[in-house]
C-alpha cells in the first residue's frame, strides 16, 4: 500500500447535536484495521448514535476495513443508532457491490446529504 490510512473526527455543524462524522483519507487494509476500529468505537462510546463515515477520500478499503465497518455499524444499531456513508470513489466503491455490502449500509453523495437524512 501505498499510503496509509488517516481518520479525522469532523466537528459537527452547529444544530447537528448527537451526530458525529468521521473522515477517512487514503488506504485501508489488515495494516491499520486497528486504528480504525479503534477511531470507531470512540466516535460510538463518546455519544455518537448517529454516526458518517465520509468515505470520499478513501483509495483502497479491503476486506478486513469493510468488516470493521459492518461491525461498527451493528455496534450503532445496539444503541438505536445510524453508522451511514459518503459514497466513495468507483474503485472502492467496487468492493461493497462485490460483497453484496452496497446494500447493507445507507450511503450518500455528500456529507450534507448524510446530515439531513440523520436529520429527518
Amino acid at each position: 500500500m501505498s499510503e496509509l490510512g488517516d481518520v479525522t473526527a469532523v466537528a459537527p455543524p452547529p444544530g447537528a447535536a448527537g451526530v458525529r462524522t468521521l473522515k477517512l483519507v487514503g488506504e485501508f487494509d489488515l495494516s491499520n484495521s486497528h486504528e480504525l476500529e479503534q477511531a470507531l468505537a470512540t466516535a460510538i462510546d463518546a455519544g455518537g448514535r448517529e454516526l458518517i463515515v465520509d468515505l470520499s477520500e478513501v483509495s483502497f478499503l479491503d476486506g478486513t476495513a469493510l468488516n470493521t465497518l459492518v461491525l461498527a455499524r451493528k455496534r450503532c444499531a445496539r444503541r438505536n443508532g445510524h453508522l451511514v456513508l459518503v459514497r466513495p470513489g468507483a474503485q472502492t466503491w467496487r468492493v461493497f457491490v462485490l460483497t453484496g455490502m452496497s446494500r447493507a449500509f445507507a450511503t450518500f453523495d455528500s456529507r450534507p446529504a448524510a446530515e439531513r437524512y440523520l436529520h429527518a
